[in-house]
């Protein structure tokens, strides 16, 4: 196995990269209110801390679409971020009521790429 003394310029196959060049990175974020939340004061201060935070996704240049789930208590958003931080201030407060999931998303055409760049490399079994 030889090894190189400068790095390839060209991205690789085995990993997906942003689809632009803008400098960020796109997260699908869902967050779903446990069922034990029912007393009508930690209720009160979910729906205030929901609130807070959904208007500020509505209001986000960084937010290209949101919503509420209208078969329990939750919602989505998805976003475009530069770094990680962003992403903390946007949600600020609502891991103290709900469980979020964040997951990084890419379009299916890099996604594609990306799974094609495995099989042609073998090492997708």
């Amino acid at each position: 196995m030889s090894s190189r003394a400068t790095p390839d310029p060209a991205p690789s196959p085995l990993r997906p990269a942003m689809d632009d060049d803008s400098g960020t990175f796109r997260f699908h974020v869902t967050f779903a209110v446990p069922d034990s939340i029912h007393r009508i004061e930690d209720v009160t201060r979910m729906q205030r801390t929901v609130i807070a935070v959904m208007e500020r996704c509505a209001s986000s240049r960084q937010v290209r679409d949101h919503g509420m789930f209208a078969d329990m208590r939750g919602g989505y958003v998805i976003a475009e971020f530069g770094d990680i931080q962003e992403l903390v201030e946007l949600f600020a407060g609502l891991q103290d009521v709900a469980r979020l999931r964040v997951h990084p998303v890419t379009s299916t055409e890099s996604g594609l790429r990306f799974l094609r760049g495995l099989m042609a490399t073998e090492a997708l079994g």
